[in-house]
């Protein structure tokens, strides 16, 4: 989404009802993930300010924080319309998963192509998680840097399409 843009939304779908809690947690969540990725830019063009251990260190953590501020979006989206969040061990998949899919109180949140995309993102975001940094390598972490404007742009339009269709 272009920087100064504002974020609109309808308030009510068929069968789910979005609170302007909703619309509101779904703006600022956006809007952090959007700053946060403006604020950083450098990291996410290459190669620039990505030589060494720490620069390497600084865009993995840039791209947890991308994956997470998406997952939080999607989150609230799952709380409010489809009455609760997957569980057990694969649920952070199943979210993903299911904001790609209609349910009966809701159409799906983000396109197919979207969803893909955010899988290698959901990925990586299980790596950083579990692995030592150590074991980071930064050329392999250069398709999802230079993919992340893009990514976050295909998103934020899939949500606004989605809010602005449950009204």
């Amino acid at each position: 989404m272009p920087a100064g843009r504002s974020w609109s939304f309808s308030r009510r779908g068929a069968n789910c009802t979005v609170s302007p809690e909703l619309i509101e947690d779904t703006q600022v969540e956006l809007q952090q993930v959007q700053d946060l990725l403006a604020r950083h830019r450098a990291l996410l063009v290459p190669p620039a300010g990505r030589e060494g251990p720490v620069q390497t260190m600084a865009l993995a953590a840039l791209l947890h924080s991308f994956y997470t501020g998406i997952e939080n979006v999607f989150r609230r989206i799952g709380e409010q319309c489809d009455g609760g969040l997957p569980s057990g061990a694969a649920w952070h998949r199943e979210l993903l998963d299911s904001m790609a899919q209609a349910t009966p109180a809701r159409g799906a949140v983000i396109s197919e192509g979207t969803r893909d995309r955010l899988e290698e993102y959901l990925r990586f975001r299980h790596l950083f998680r579990h692995a030592y940094t150590l074991q980071l390598d930064a050329r392999k972490l250069e398709p999802l840097a230079t993919g992340c404007m893009g990514t976050f742009d295909h998103l934020a339009s899939d949500v606004r399409r989605f809010l602005d269709s449950l009204g």
